[in-house]
C-alpha cells in the first residue's frame, strides 16, 4: 500500500484496490483466474478478500469422455422430442403435471451446459494459438534478438471465462439434482416413497402457509442479530453469514460463547428467544403438520374405498404374487417384508397370508 501511495496509485479517496492475474500450471494442465481485493474502510481498516477460480480449458479429450457426452445429448434430444409430442397430445392438461416442468428444466440446464462447454473449447483453442504465437521458435528467436530478453506470455484475461465456467458448473449441478429427483417418480410404486409423496401433496397448502410464517420470523431474528453482533462476531459480520449462523442454530450446530462474549446480556437472551420461538415452537408445528398428514394418508391408503391414486401402493404386492405363482421354488422360500408398518395387505386389499414356513415338523423326532 505504501508503494502504491508513493506512485499516486491510491489516495484518501480510494476505497478498493483489486489485483487480477491469471496463472497456468503445465503439470496438471490447469488455468486459474485469481482476484485479490483490498477494501479501505473510512475507519482505516483494510478488509482483504481472495478468490481463486481454476478453469480447465485445455483438457485432454479422451474417447470415452466424448462418447459419454454424445450419448447424454442424444438422450436429451430424445426426451425433448417426447415432451414435445406430449404437449401436442395433451395440450393444456400437460401443464398440470409437476414432473413435466422437471423434465424441461433438466433439458434446459443440459443444453445450457452443452453450449458453455463448446464455448470453453473455443476459448481454449484461442489460448493455444496465443501460446503458439508467443513460444514458437521463430517468434521467440526474433524477439530475443531484438530486445535481448525472452518473450513473455501476454496477459490473458480469464474473468469472463471464469464466470461462464461457474455457470456451467451450476447448470450441471441443477441438472444432476433434478435428474436424481426423477427417481422419486420411478419409485412411486414403492409404498414408503409413495406415502411420502402423498403426504407432501396432502400437506402442501399447510406447508406453504407455515413456510411464509417461518421465513418472516427467521429473517426477523437474522436482521436483529446482524445489527447487534455484526462488529463483534464473525458469524454475524454480514447478512448472509447471519442467515447461515441462524440456520446452524436450528440444526444445533452452533456455540453460544461468541454471542456471550459479544454482549453479556443480550447474547444469552437472544439465543434463548430464538431457540424457544424457532426451534421449540416452529419446528414442532412443522412436525405436527407432517405427522397429521402422514396419518391421514396412511389411513386412506388402507381404506376399502380408497381412490385410484392409492392403488399404486399395491402394484409391488401384485407383482410378488404373480412371481410366486410362476416361480414357486424361488420366491416361496423368501421372507416377504412389506413396506408398511408391519401391516401385510394383499393386492385385493385384504390381509395377506404369512409365507413363513415352519420346517420343525419335518425334523426327525429321534436319532
Amino acid at each position: 500500500m505504501t508503494l502504491l501511495q508513493k506512485f499516486n496509485w491510491i489516495d484518501r479517496q480510494t476505497r478498493a484496490v483489486s489485483v487480477e492475474f491469471s496463472t497456468y500450471n503445465p503439470n496438471i494442465n490447469l488455468f486459474s483466474y485469481n482476484i485479490l481485493l483490498f477494501e479501505l474502510l473510512p475507519t482505516g481498516q483494510v478488509l482483504a478478500q481472495a478468490r481463486f477460480n481454476p478453469i480447465n480449458l485445455l483438457s485432454e479429450q479422451y474417447s470415452y469422455t466424448v462418447v459419454c457426452n454424445i450419448l447424454y445429448m442424444l438422450f436429451i434430444v430424445y426426451f425433448m422430442v417426447c415432451e414435445i409430442k406430449a404437449i401436442m397430445k395433451h395440450k393444456l392438461a400437460y401443464l398440470k403435471q409437476f414432473w413435466n416442468y422437471v423434465e424441461w428444466l433438466v433439458i434446459a440446464f443440459s443444453w445450457a451446459a452443452f453450449s458453455i462447454y463448446f464455448y470453453r473449447l473455443y476459448t481454449g483453442e484461442k489460448i493455444k494459438d496465443v501460446f503458439k504465437d508467443t513460444f514458437s521458435s521463430d517468434s521467440a528467436s526474433a524477439y530475443y534478438a531484438q530486445y535481448g530478453v525472452r518473450k513473455q506470455l501476454p496477459f490473458v484475461n480469464l474473468q469472463l471465462m471464469s464466470y461462464w465456467n461457474d455457470a456451467m458448473g451450476f447448470c450441471l449441478a441443477f441438472a444432476a439434482c433434478l435428474g436424481t429427483l426423477k427417481f422419486l417418480k420411478i419409485l412411486r410404486f414403492n409404498r414408503r416413497i409413495s406415502l411420502l409423496s402423498l403426504t407432501l401433496k396432502h400437506s402442501a397448502g399447510k406447508l406453504i402457509s407455515f413456510g411464509i410464517l417461518f421465513v418472516i420470523i427467521w429473517l426477523a431474528f437474522c436482521q436483529l442479530m446482524y445489527l447487534i453482533f455484526n462488529e463483534q462476531t464473525v458469524g454475524f459480520s454480514t447478512m448472509v453469514k447471519s442467515m447461515e449462523t441462524c440456520f446452524l442454530i436450528l440444526l444445533g450446530n452452533f456455540q453460544v460463547e461468541p454471542m456471550v462474549r459479544a454482549h453479556g446480556i443480550l447474547g444469552p437472551i437472544l439465543f434463548a428467544m430464538f431457540n424457544i420461538v424457532a426451534v421449540l415452537i416452529l419446528l414442532n408445528m412443522f412436525f405436527s403438520i407432517i405427522t397429521d398428514s402422514f396419518e391421514f394418508v396412511r389411513v386412506e391408503s388402507n381404506s376399502p374405498d380408497r381412490s385410484l391414486e392409492y392403488e399404486e401402493l399395491h402394484v409391488i404386492a401384485y407383482l410378488r404374487t404373480k412371481l410366486r405363482q410362476y416361480f414357486p421354488y424361488v420366491f416361496n422360500n423368501q421372507v416377504d417384508i412389506d413396506d408398511s408398518d408391519n401391516c401385510q395387505t394383499s393386492a385385493a386389499g385384504g390381509p395377506r397370508k404369512s409365507i413363513y414356513h415352519d420346517y420343525s415338523a419335518t425334523f426327525p423326532q429321534s436319532v
